[in-house]
């Protein structure tokens, strides 16, 4: 597969037909069609449904365009890397969850676009299993986890702080009067947990004997939605604490789980991808901020 061809096939999906991406690509509309059959005979696959004025993938052309789509921001970000030189330039993409790190990643995104105005930077929030896959696939190029495995295919730096768990709540909610939670305080309360490996597992280890008085209504993928159930009193949310429910107008409460063990959060990236000047630099940055954090 030739990238010039994938882009092709991307931007008729983007344009919804066959003209319209004609039009961005500047070349001819049976240019585009032989080069989509060409893509197909290849792969020994149908990409699109034919029949319809606006088109629509199959299966296979789904898939496709998903890998596509990474496939030529990767080529895009190392050509930008190459073609900078001596310039810091491209595109540095981090992926974190939401907890009190993301302050010190955007003080050094700041030195970033202060000290290199070519330079851009991006905060992907998301979990910590699409973290890994999406360092694995080369989409982004550092990532941010809070857990106690080990992972020795990836490169790590620790952070020093340590998150806890506990549970948000509005914060007029009966158990915002406890400065800690103990198991039996969850008995009878409805929880959201976080759409990622071992959170259930984790709460329920702690929760211990009262399990079966703990009702585990929902999931949530990101923070924004995460708050929305929340107000609305869907249920608490099992989460790590971050510096928004600590402000005086914060319409969310966090409460610890007691006795709770406290989580370390890994700066994570593959080993032995070559990197581009930003990922070093920035890279560099952390590594000094984390290191004067400690004395």
């Amino acid at each position: 597969m030739e990238l010039r061809v994938l882009r092709y096939f991307v931007t008729i999906v983007q344009e919804g037909n066959i003209s319209g991406a004609a039009n961005v690509l500047h070349v001819s509309q049976s240019t585009l069609s032989r080069q989509i059959q060409d893509l197909e005979s290849e792969l020994a696959t149908t990409l699109f449904t034919r029949g319809s004025r606006r088109i629509k993938l199959t299966a296979d052309g789904q898939f496709l365009y998903s890998r596509a789509e990474e496939m030529l921001q990767l080529a895009d970000s190392t050509r930008h890397a190459i073609n900078a030189q001596d310039i810091v330039s491209g595109d540095l993409i981090i992926g974190a969850g939401e907890n009190f790190t993301s302050a010190l990643i955007a003080q050094i995104f700041r030195q970033i676009v202060t000290a290199y105005p070519k330079a851009k930077v991006h905060l992907v929030s998301t979990t910590g299993d699409d973290v890994r896959a999406g360092i694995d696939k080369g989409t982004l190029d550092f990532g941010i986890i809070t857990t106690e495995a080990d992972f020795p295919e990836y490169a790590q730096l620790q952070f020093p702080q340590k998150d806890a768990w506990g549970l948000v709540m509005p914060a007029k909610h009966e158990l915002t009067q406890k400065k800690a939670l103990e198991p039996v305080d969850l008995a009878g309360h409805r929880i959201l947990l976080a759409r990622q490996a071992d959170v259930e597992r984790t709460l329920r280890q702690w929760v211990g004997a009262y399990q079966s008085q703990v009702q585990i209504v929902g999931t949530y993928d990101m923070y924004y939605s995460m708050h929305v159930l929340v107000r609305n009193r869907v249920g608490l949310a099992f989460s790590f604490d971050k510096p928004d429910y600590h402000q005086p107008d914060s319409q969310l409460v966090f409460r610890p789980l007691a006795q709770m063990k406290r989580f370390s959060s890994k700066l994570i990236w593959k080993h032995g991808r070559p990197s581009s000047r930003l990922a070093e630099i920035f890279l560099t940055k952390m590594n000094n901020a984390i290191n004067n954090g400690r004395h």
